[in-house]
């Protein structure tokens, strides 16, 4: 089993220091709208939407959306982003075991199965067959270990970032190192709340993340019985085993 990071405490910060202050994330928004405008898809279920970065972009677009998380205060923020639109349901569970219908199309973004371990990887690719219409389409993205393995892990192993949230300074250190036999990426937090006046609040994790190269994805995929499986790099742009950073799956039930 791997760690997870307590993301109770840090969703309301999640936006700020994952996705640059956007509420969305614009590229990758942009690839699914097309992807699935081509392919006819109207209904869309979202496992580990998380603050709802793709929920929100593609019901703008004016899909269908499910979008469930395991964890309620990422629900909660993702749920406040989207108050004005009528086109999502959102749902607490977990992605390896609910079912909440059959779907145009399941996506899994931002290395989210990244938090699964491979034994729970395949259970999700199993349900999220489950969840969809014959034909139905399934998307993730996970860190791509053939590039990680390359000088292309620099930009990944530090980060430090501070923004103002509520009149605290919320400061964010990460550091990561890649374990080469376990596939895993290994990773240091330690988050720092201040407001001047009272002592900081600090907290600090460790957690992995389980990455994969893309031959591992595209057996696992077969494994689980889908086909017309595609392999692209970030937001759908051309694969390249060692320059891209992370691997896009798009494969058919």
């Amino acid at each position: 089993m791997l760690n997870q990071p307590d993301y109770t405490r840090y969703a309301e910060y999640y936006d700020f220091f994952e996705l640059a202050g956007f509420s969305e994330s614009k590229n990758t928004n942009s690839f699914l709208v097309d992807l699935f405008g081509i392919n006819g898809v109207q209904t869309v279920v979202d496992f580990a939407c998380g603050t709802g970065a793709q929920t929100i972009g593609l019901a703008k677009a004016g899909f269908k959306l499910t979008a469930s998380d395991l964890n309620p205060e990422m629900v909660k923020v993702a749920q406040k982003k989207s108050k004005r639109l009528k086109n999502i349901t959102f749902c607490c569970g977990d992605m390896c075991r609910e079912k909440y219908g059959t779907f145009d199309a399941a996506i899994c973004m931002f290395n989210a199965i990244g938090h699964l371990n491979r034994a729970a990887f395949l259970k999700f690719l199993l349900n999220a067959k489950n969840n969809l219409n014959a034909g139905g389409l399934l998307v993730f993205d996970i860190l791509n270990y053939e590039a990680m393995k390359t000088s292309i892990f620099e930009e990944y192993a530090h980060m430090s970032k501070e923004v103002i949230i509520k009149d605290h300074l919320i400061s964010h250190v990460r550091n990561c190192t890649l374990n080469k036999r376990k596939k895993q990426i290994e990773i240091s937090s330690l988050i720092c709340s201040q407001d001047g006046t009272h002592k900081p609040e600090k907290w600090s994790e460790n957690w992995q993340m389980q990455i994969y190269t893309s031959d591992q994805i595209v057996r696992l995929l077969n494994k689980a019985g889908f086909k017309e499986i595609h392999i692209f790099g970030l937001n759908g742009t051309p694969f390249n085993n060692e320059l891209s950073d992370s691997i896009l799956a798009v494969a058919q039930k």
